[in-house]
C-alpha cells in the first residue's frame, strides 16, 4: 500500500511539474527590494538569491535622480528613462477592477515641469501598450501611516494606467503596532495566488516587495538590531519566494531580477550612494553587468532599466547590454562598491590639495619676480623645485592610487607620498636637464591616459581626478579633468621633444614638424571617437590648441590650409559619429540626429545646460581660482618679462608654441565643454608648470 502511494505522489508531482513547464510563463520577472545593501544581503541566509548570482550577472547601479535621490524620483526615473525629480504623488495607487491607476498622474507631470532632461513620465507603460506587451504589477510598500504604491509610477502609461495588477491592501498582512510600528507584513501566499492568476497573462510581471523599505522607514526610532534584524528576517521570506519562483520557472525562458531602486538612507549619508541588481535568467550572461551608456564594467544607470525591460521583450533601441564574463562574487561587488565610495567621498579633499599646491607655487614665483632677492633663498629654492616635480606627478600619480586595493583615506595617503618619494629620487637623481625632466613626466602621464583609453578607462574612472560612478556625470571616455591634463601635456611632451632632438642635432627637427599633422590628427581622434574618448568638446579644444601650436611650429605660414583641415577633420568626425559608422552614435551625433529631425527645443536645452553649468562652475568651483591665479602670473611675467623669459623664448621656440597651442586651447574649452572651466584650468596645468619650472 506505501508503494502504491508512494507511486501516485510521485506521479503526480511529475505530472503538476510538466503543466507548469509547458504553461507560458512571464519573459521578465523583477522583484523590486528597495533599501537593500549589500551588507544586509550578506548577513543574511539567501541561498536561493546566491543561486540566481552564480547563473546571472550583477551591477552596482547609478540611482542619480534631477533633484534629490529619493525613492519617488528613483522609480519615476526608471519608468520615464531619464532623470526625474520627486513627487508626492508618485505615491498614488488603486485598484480599479483587475487594473491600477494612479490618478495624480498630471501633478507628476507638473512637478517635472521645469526638469532640464524633460523626461516623458509614463514612458514604460506607453511603449509596453504601443508593443502590445502586457504588464502586471503585484505589492505595495504601505505602513499603518502611509499609503506607498510608488511602484505604480514606475510602470504606468501617459495616463498613470496599468492594465492588470493588485497593490491592495488584501497583500498585507497586519502585525501588532506597539512592536511593529511599521504595521504590515508582505502576504507571501497572498503574492503566489495572484501569480498563479497572472503567469500565463503577462509579459512582465513586477512585484514590490514592501518589507525592507517599510521597516528602514523607522531606522532612528527604534533600535538598530531590531531593525537589522527585521529587515534580514524580511529578505529571508525574499528568497524564500524566490525560491517558489525557481520551481514555477524555466531560466531560459524567464529573466528574473532582483532591483534596488535605492539604498539605504543611513548609507546613502555616508556617501554610499550606489545601489545594486542582480538579473539572472532570459539574455543575461554570468559576470558582472553593464550597459553601453556607462561602458563601465559593473555599473549601470537606475534609467537603464526601461531600456533593459525593452531589449529582453525584444524592442530595439540603442542601448546594448554588455556582459563581463567570469565568476565573480557578492564580496568583490561589495568591494568595488567600497572602493567607489572611498574615491568619491575623499575626491574633493585631494582635489583641493592638488589646487592648493599649484596657488603656492604661484604665489612663490610672483614674489620671486615682484622680490627678485626672494628666491635667492637657498631654502626657498630647495622647496620650489622639489615641490614643482611633486605636483607635475600628482595627475599620474592619481591614477595609479586611485586603483590599488585601498580601502582607508590613511592608505591613499601614505601610498600617494611613497610613490612622490619614489619619483623624486629617480627623476632628481637621473635626469639632470629641467627640459627633460618635464618632457619625461609628461610623456608619462598622457601616454598613460592613451594606454587607458584603449583598456575600458580602467584607470580613469573613479579615480581621484577623473570622473565618478556615484556623481554620474560621464561613465567612459576622457573627463574634462584628464582631457585638460592629456591635451596641455600633449603639447608639452611634443613640441619638448623636438627642442631635445634639437639639442641633439640642430637642423634635424625642420624635418619632423610636418610629422605634426599626421599625429595632430590621430590624437583628434583618440581624444573624440566614441569609440575611445567620447569628448566632442576636447575634440573640438584639440583642433584649435593644436591648429594654433602647429601655426607657430611652421613659421606662423600657411594659416588657411591650417583651418580648412581642422574643418574638415571635424565635420568627417559628426558625420561618422552620426551615420554609425563607429558603431556607437555619441551625445552629438543624437544631437545632429535631432537637428535634422527638426528637434530645436532639445538643442536649446542642451546649450542652456551647458551655459549653466560653466557659470555656476564660475562661481563656486575652486578650479577658477586656479586660472585667476595663471592669468596673474602671465600679467607679471609679460608685462616685465626681463632677458629670462626673452631668453628661453628664443632658446625654446618650438615650446613657445606648445605654450600658446595650450593658451588657445584653455580659451575655446570654456565656450565647449559642460565643464569648461574645469579643462581651462587643466589644459594651462604642464604649460603653466613648465613656464614655472623653467622661467629661473
Amino acid at each position: 500500500m506505501k508503494r502504491l502511494l508512494f507511486f501516485l505522489s510521485a506521479l503526480t508531482l511529475f505530472l503538476l511539474s510538466g503543466i507548469a513547464q509547458g504553461a507560458e510563463q512571464p519573459q521578465v520577472i523583477w522583484l523590486i527590494a528597495d533599501k537593500l545593501s549589500l551588507d544586509e544581503l550578506n548577513s543574511a541566509k539567501t541561498p536561493n538569491i546566491d543561486y540566481l548570482q552564480k547563473k546571472g550577472a550583477f551591477s552596482l547601479m547609478n540611482v542619480r535622480t534631477a533633484g534629490r535621490l529619493q525613492t519617488e524620483s528613483a522609480y519615476l526615473s526608471a519608468g520615464a528613462g531619464k532623470k526625474c525629480l520627486e513627487s508626492k504623488y508618485s505615491q498614488t495607487g488603486r485598484n480599479i477592477g483587475s487594473a491600477v491607476l494612479n490618478n495624480q498622474i498630471s501633478l507628476i507631470k507638473e512637478d517635472n515641469k521645469g526638469n532640464n532632461y524633460n523626461p516623458e513620465i509614463g514612458l514604460w507603460g506607453k511603449i509596453a501598450r504601443e508593443n502590445d506587451l502586457k504588464i502586471a504589477v503585484l505589492g505595495n510598500s504601505d505602513t499603518y501611516w502611509n499609503e506607498k504604491r510608488t511602484v505604480v509610477a514606475m510602470l504606468m502609461d501617459e495616463n498613470g494606467y496599468i492594465p492588470l495588477g493588485d497593490v491592495g491592501k488584501d497583500l498585507l498582512t497586519s502585525l501588532e503596532l506597539s512592536k511593529y510600528p511599521w504595521g504590515y507584513q508582505t502576504n507571501w501566499q497572498a503574492i503566489k495566488e495572484r501569480y498563479y492568476q497572472y503567469t500565463s497573462l503577462v509579459d512582465t510581471l513586477v512585484i514590490e516587495t514592501g518589507d525592507l523599505s517599510r521597516i528602514e522607514e523607522f531606522r532612528g526610532q527604534l533600535p538598530v538590531d531590531m531593525i537589522n534584524f527585521e529587515k534580514k528576517k524580511a529578505l529571508e521570506r525574499v528568497d524564500s519566494f524566490l525560491g517558489f519562483l525557481l520551481t514555477q520557472l524555466d531560466l531560459t525562458e524567464t529573466q528574473i531580477g532582483i532591483i534596488v531602486p535605492t539604498p539605504p538612507d543611513k548609507m546613502i549619508r555616508q556617501g554610499a550612494k550606489l545601489s545594486w541588481l542582480l538579473l539572472a535568467g532570459r539574455n543575461i550572461c554570468q559576470g558582472y553587468l553593464s550597459t553601453s551608456t556607462t561602458r563601465r564594467k559593473g555599473v549601470i544607470r537606475i534609467t537603464d532599466l526601461l531600456s533593459i525591460f525593452m531589449l529582453t521583450n525584444g524592442i530595439k533601441q540603442e542601448m546594448k547590454i554588455i556582459s563581463y564574463p567570469g565568476k565573480f562574487s557578492w564580496s568583490e561587488l561589495k568591494l568595488l562598491n567600497k572602493r567607489i565610495t572611498l574615491i568619491s567621498k575623499f575626491r574633493p579633499v585631494f582635489i583641493k590639495g592638488f589646487i592648493l599646491l599649484q596657488l603656492l607655487l604661484i604665489i612663490i614665483a610672483i614674489l620671486g619676480i615682484v622680490w627678485g632677492k626672494f628666491k635667492s633663498f637657498s631654502i626657498i629654492n630647495f622647496i620650489s623645485e622639489y615641490l614643482l616635480i611633486a605636483v607635475l606627478f600628482v595627475p599620474f600619480n592619481y591614477l595609479i592610487i586611485s586603483n590599488l586595493p585601498i580601502l582607508t583615506a590613511f592608505a591613499m595617503i601614505f601610498s600617494l607620498l611613497f610613490l612622490t618619494l619614489v619619483e623624486l629620487i629617480v627623476v632628481e637623481g637621473l635626469i639632470r636637464h629641467y627640459l627633460y625632466r618635464v618632457v619625461f613626466i609628461a610623456l608619462l602621464t598622457i601616454l598613460t591616459i592613451g594606454y587607458d583609453l584603449f583598456h575600458d578607462y580602467s584607470l580613469m574612472a573613479d579615480s581621484l581626478l577623473g570622473y565618478s560612478s556615484i556623481i554620474g556625470a560621464r561613465f567612459y571616455g576622457i573627463g574634462n579633468e584628464y582631457m585638460g591634463i592629456f591635451i596641455g601635456g600633449f603639447l608639452i611632451s611634443f613640441t619638448g621633444l623636438i627642442e631635445i632632438i634639437r639639442d641633439y642635432k640642430n637642423g634635424i627637427e625642420k624635418y619632423l614638424i610636418p610629422a605634426a599633422v599626421p599625429i595632430f590628427l590621430s590624437i583628434v581622434y583618440l581624444i573624440g571617437s566614441p569609440t575611445l574618448g567620447a569628448n566632442f568638446g576636447g575634440m573640438i579644444t584639440f583642433l584649435l590648441a593644436g591648429g594654433t601650436t602647429y601655426y607657430y611650429l611652421s613659421g606662423r605660414k600657411n594659416v588657411f590650409r591650417i583651418i580648412l583641415l581642422s574643418l574638415i577633420v571635424f565635420l568627417l568626425i559628426i558625420y561618422l559619429d552620426y551615420s554609425g559608422f563607429l558603431r556607437i552614435r555619441s551625445h552629438i551625433g543624437q544631437a545632429v540626429f535631432r537637428i535634422i529631425q527638426g528637434d530645436w527645443q532639445y538643442i536649446l536645452l542642451v546649450i542652456k545646460r551647458k551655459l549653466s553649468m560653466n557659470l555656476k562652475l564660475l562661481r563656486w568651483t575652486i578650479w577658477t581660482r586656479v586660472i585667476f591665479a595663471f592669468i596673474i602670473y602671465l600679467l607679471f611675467v609679460f608685462k616685465k618679462p626681463g632677458p629670462r623669459l626673452k631668453d628661453l623664448f628664443i632658446k625654446r621656440p618650438y615650446l613657445k608654441a606648445g605654450f600658446f597651442g595650450g593658451l588657445a586651447g584653455s580659451i575655446v574649452t570654456i565656450l565647449v565643454n559642460d565643464s569648461g572651466v574645469v579643462a581651462s584650468a587643466t589644459i594651462l596645468f604642464f604649460p603653466m608648470l613648465t613656464l614655472l619650472y623653467l622661467y629661473k
